[in-house]
């Protein structure tokens, strides 16, 4: 077994509205006010806890297909196969929402990072400019519009710590019908 990644994690979440007026760092209490989770919030899953609170779901899913096959030029030969997923996920409640904070680990090597939010419109948010939601009777009041922007850190220590190396692999049309693969070491 090797070591191929050290932590993923939400690094910063931050909330601005359109006026420009509010823009919220939700990010500070992930963690502290992470919900104490039950079995119903973590159907065929097993609670994980932390400081002896179980704040943890751990899933198995499957993931649809890894691979479907049609050997036409074999008998029988057709193959498929499903895939599966490790997926774990806690909620958070901060302010007017509740954020679920997801990984999803495939077995093919998928790492996928989800942050959802649900909750209500906070009520002191409000604009008549109308580009908002619209709430409460008449056309006067609309709930601001806003956007919750999530940033992940995800620290691959590849060969160990002490051997990180970052590559980015761009492509780039330089001329009609011609790809060409450019590699930059940062």
């Amino acid at each position: 077994a090797h070591l191929v990644m050290d932590t993923a994690s939400l690094a910063h979440l931050v909330v601005p509205y359109d006026s420009g007026a509010v823009e919220f760092s939700d990010f500070g209490a992930f963690g502290y006010w992470t919900n104490p989770l039950t079995e119903r919030d973590c159907p065929k899953g097993e609670i994980r806890a932390q400081n002896g609170r179980p704040l943890l779901c751990v899933q198995v899913r499957p993931r649809g297909y890894a691979y479907n096959q049609a050997y036409e030029y074999q008998p029988g030969g057709h193959g498929n196969l499903q895939g599966d997923e490790l997926v774990l996920y806690t909620v958070t409640p901060l302010g007017w929402y509740t954020y679920i904070n997801q990984w999803r680990l495939a077995d093919d090597g998928t790492i996928t990072a989800q942050l959802g939010a649900t909750g209500s419109l906070a009520p002191d948010n409000y604009t008549d400019a109308r580009s908002g939601w619209p709430i409460g009777p008449g056309p006067s009041n609309y709930a601001e519009n806003h956007t919750h922007v999530a940033f992940w850190r995800l620290d691959f220590n590849l060969g160990g710590r002490d051997h990180d190396r970052v590559e980015q692999y761009d492509t780039r049309s330089d001329s009609p019908g011609r790809l060409t693969l450019h590699r930059r070491l940062l």
